[in-house]
């Protein structure tokens, strides 16, 4: 009991001289702490993930949107996503994820990513990566000839030079001694709590591993406008060259970002709906189709719809069919009427519409076991993670190959990730 008691004594004594040598942002001796957060929590929590991408294998369609113009490529190569101008005026090549950060009120949402800046730089070009939209963000990068960060509030940028950063200047004269070199590789940290008002950190982890604040955006009482309109964004990268004759390349290994929290659905927004229709015999037929909409109360939508359940099964249900439902992203369905499911979904459905065969990405296919009581088939994806995101959408089909002239009732529960 004794030497129990003395360890945890220790312990207590051992937590409160670090705590005593930690600052604002959770800083010891200079260097920032990853265990303190924007909102000086403690960071035992949970980091829970909005997104998780390598590149090694090719860059995923499913989950990122690639954006090509007037030349511009983006091929990977040696475990590395590469952005290239390729010398053409006015090219663009870019990468942006289809999620965004499940931002939730009062807690730390964040991004970490590494890149490297091989290629040219000019005048009037542009090279960012960050949690990064067309409208809002943060992110890191050039600004023609000059390495900084940008903030992106409305559509409107701000650049900060490296020169003018107010932490680590992180070119060997900082009290890190660390000496940025943007041709290697490096792993950046950008985090932000948002709230309209909180700071925004930027940091790169030194070569002993240690994270270095280079620059806070201290938001707090500098303005009577939020620092950003929308707080759910997406990681992207982007190499922009107007003039031309350059060859600008970014190259990127991975991404990832997420919050700090519990697993909550405080936020989020349940719904089902579901449909009945007639089966003919061996004729895959369109049960449903929900659709996230791109836009909600007159603003871009940005919120992802997780499925939770489906639900299927032929009528009546006392004899002993079989029956194969089949879930498709984006499958081609003609003769839709599309309905919103009520003002405060982002969803709309349609019970009207024929399966087009071959159509759409199967993302789940299950042949239902015969039943001899009338109850429904309920397969509950709690635990799985198909997201429609927006603009897409998900139908669900029934295929009875012995019960034609039946009807068939098809549905979905789902959340909106508010």
């Amino acid at each position: 009991m004794k030497i129990i008691l003395i360890l945890m004594s220790s312990l207590f004594i051992g937590n409160t001289l670090f705590a005593s040598q930690l600052n604002y942002a959770g800083q010891v001796a200079g260097i920032s702490s990853p265990f303190i957060s924007i909102y000086q929590d403690l960071e035992v929590d949970p980091r829970l993930d909005a997104l998780s991408v390598q590149f090694q294998y090719g860059i995923p369609s499913s989950i990122l949107t690639t954006t090509l113009l007037n030349g511009g490529t983006a091929t990977t190569s040696n475990s590395q996503a590469v952005l290239s101008t390729s010398g053409t005026a006015g090219a663009v090549a870019g990468l942006q994820s289809k999620t965004n950060v499940q931002y939730r009120s009062g807690h730390q949402a964040d991004a970490y990513f590494t890149v490297a800046f091989t290629g040219a730089v000019g005048a009037n070009a542009k090279q960012y990566i960050g949690v990064l939209d067309s409208s809002n963000g943060f992110g890191v990068g050039y600004n023609g000839t000059t390495f900084g960060i940008v903030t992106r509030n409305n559509g409107v940028d701000t650049f900060i030079s490296q020169a003018n950063f107010n932490g680590d200047t992180i070119n060997g004269a900082g009290s890190s001694g660390f000496n940025y070199n943007p041709t290697f590789f490096n792993v950046f940290h950008i985090a932000y709590g948002w709230l309209g008002a909180s700071i925004i950190q930027f940091q790169i982890m030194s070569s002993s591993g240690d994270w270095i604040t280079f620059h806070t955006i201290k938001y707090p009482n500098s303005s009577g406008a939020p620092s950003i309109r929308n707080a759910l964004l997406p990681i992207s990268a982007q190499v922009y060259d107007p003039s031309g004759g350059r060859n600008l390349q970014l190259k990127t290994a991975s991404w990832n970002m997420g919050i700090v929290g519990i697993q909550s659905n405080v936020a989020n927004r349940f719904f089902g709906i579901n449909n009945t229709v007639s089966i003919a015999t061996s004729v895959e037929t369109h049960l449903l189709t929900i659709q996230n909409s791109t836009n909600f109360n007159g603003q871009i939508n940005k919120m992802n719809v997780q499925l939770q359940r489906y639900f299927a099964f032929p009528i009546p249900n006392l004899t002993r069919y079989t029956f194969l439902i089949n879930i498709y992203k984006n499958a081609t369905v003609t003769g839709t009427s599309f309905t919103s499911v009520n003002s405060n979904s982002i969803v709309s459905y349609t019970a009207a519409g024929t399966y087009s065969a071959g159509t759409g990405t199967k993302v789940l296919s299950q042949w239902m076991s015969p039943r001899a009581w009338n109850l429904p088939e309920y397969i509950s994806l709690t635990d799985t993670n198909i997201i429609v995101y927006p603009g897409e959408t998900l139908t669900i089909t029934g295929y009875a190959p012995v019960a034609g002239g039946t009807s068939a009732i098809g549905g979905f529960n789902w959340a909106e990730l508010f």
